[in-house]
Order: C-alpha cells, then sequence, then structure tokens
C-alpha cells in the first residue's frame, strides 16, 4: 500500500478520492480552496498529501513550477485510481458466496 493511500485509508474510498482531487486543486489555485472542508483538518492533510507526493517523485518543495503541478495532478490521478480499484475489488469480494 502507498503512503498517500495510507493517510487516506481512513475515509471511505470515494471521500478519499475526493481529497485527492481537492489536494491537485489546491496546487493549481495556490491553496486556498473556499468553501467547507470534507473531512477534518483537510487543509493539513492535504499539506502531508502533497508533501509525500514531493518526496515520492523527487521534487523539491520549493519548486512550484507548471510542470511540477501538472507531475503530481498526475501522481494524484493515479492513487485515485488505485483507490477505486481497491473499492471496487472489496465490492466484487463482498458480493461472492
Amino acid at each position: 500500500m502507498s503512503p498517500i493511500v495510507e493517510m487516506l485509508d481512513r475515509y471511505d474510498r470515494r471521500i478519499a478520492a475526493g481529497v485527492l482531487a481537492r489536494a491537485a486543486l489546491a496546487l493549481q489555485v495556490g491553496e486556498n480552496l473556499d468553501g467547507k472542508s470534507i473531512v477534518t483538518n483537510e487543509p493539513e492533510l492535504r499539506a502531508a498529501l502533497i508533501a509525500e507526493a514531493r518526496s515520492k517523485l523527487g521534487i523539491r518543495p520549493d519548486d512550484k513550477s507548471p510542470e511540477v503541478i501538472e507531475q503530481i495532478g498526475a501522481y494524484f490521478d493515479e492513487e485515485s485510481e488505485r483507490l477505486r480499484s481497491e473499492e471496487h475489488t472489496s465490492e466484487l469480494q463482498s458480493r461472492q458466496y
């Protein structure tokens, strides 16, 4: 299990995917998302997710170039897909007799 998935493991998979999507959006708009958080301490969780992504991808913490934002967004997309595939697998396993 990846560190990103571990951070999000306590949430429903759809909520976790939403947190990842909002983290990617926060990178693009400067981390100031207006509106209500979807989980407790979401800004701190987003910051931890972004820091983990930067570490995993070998990106400096101060690099905010468009290419880096795109790379982190793609990484979050991959992790979101992983979450959804795990959810789908769990649903299928629970349906087996």
